[in-house]
């Protein structure tokens, strides 16, 4: 569709005709009687002279992750300048603190992943919980890498993988890891499955040098399958219970087998190793009294 338009303003470089044909299909504004194509550019059309003082408001402040950008509209003042600079590192600071803040966590997440081997769904699990508790504020004036451990923490028991809780927290603050694993269990409402101490007899065992038969093996998990069906060991570190049972089994057996090397391989210390090796055997025993009842009464 084409519109003649009419303007002082806009008038024909080459033979001042003011009477233009506008063509909206295309875009162009050209000249009828000597067929010049015009536009709103100032090379091809006479405008009046660009003045600072007509603009009556100030240019828009366009921000992009924490970044301002102003037009470069005239000449910008010293003030102005210095006002800008300010408002950029006000911006940077404060306003996307959340997306900084998530990419140190997710950062600090895929490191300690690839140190320890971690399968991809339990690194992706892991920063979802982390970005839920960035999403809900609990991240805020708490320290990153705690709470990244204790996010790491939280999908490793989820899916069952057995890491012990030393490797994870890999140089920070024990207590204050166990305290931000509780916060995003309790906050997050988060359900977890218990972890069984027959998970941690592969781990152990692989540790072990030399490493104990196969019969070692399997008579540990039936001793841990013991302390199930008994409703033994309740309130102990599972890692303390199949060091023990991995003890106790290899000690029927006559193999000998050191209970710091135990304990080293479960990562714990051997006073936990032996006090659950009294608990163990206390079960024990009391299976052996109630089948020898058993077998009197029949």
């Amino acid at each position: 569709m084409q519109t003649t338009k009419t303007s002082k303003a806009l008038k024909c470089q080459q033979c001042g005709n003011e009477k233009l044909i506008e063509d909206d299909e295309k875009g162009e504004i050209f000249c009828p009687k000597c067929g010049l194509i015009a536009s709103s550019q100032p090379a091809l059309v006479n405008n009046p002279p660009y003045d600072d003082k007509l603009i009556d408001h100030e240019p828009e402040k366009l921000v992009y992750k924490g970044t301002v950008i102003l037009p470069t509209v005239g000449r910008l003042k010293k003030e102005e300048v210095s006002n800008a600079m300010a408002l950029a590192r006000m911006q940077r600071k404060y306003i996307y603190s959340e997306e900084r803040t998530l990419r140190i966590g997710m950062r600090y997440i895929d490191a300690l992943s690839s140190r320890l081997l971690l399968p991809k769904n339990v690194k992706m699990e892991a920063i979802s919980i982390f970005q839920k508790a960035v999403e809900k504020g609990l991240v805020k004036g708490r320290d990153i890498p705690a709470m990244a451990s204790a996010s790491l923490m939280i999908a490793c028991r989820k899916f069952r993988t057995i890491r012990s809780s030393s490797e994870i927290i890999a140089g920070e603050s024990r207590k204050r890891v166990s305290g931000y694993y509780r916060l995003l269990v309790s906050e997050l409402n988060i359900k977890l499955p218990f972890p069984s101490p027959v998970d941690f007899i592969s781990k152990i065992v692989n540790k072990l040098d030399p490493k104990p038969p196969q019969d070692v093996v399997r008579r540990a998990i039936e001793i841990l399958n013991t302390l199930r069906e008994m409703h033994t060991g309740y309130g102990r570190r599972p890692e303390c219970l199949a060091a023990a049972a991995i003890y106790i089994a290899a000690e029927e057996m006559g193999i000998t087998i050191c209970q710091r090397e135990i304990a080293m391989a479960a990562g714990v210390v051997d006073v936990s190793v032996r006090n659950s090796c009294r608990v163990i055997r206390e079960c024990l025993k009391n299976v052996e009294n109630r089948v020898e009842k058993n077998v009197i009464i029949s």
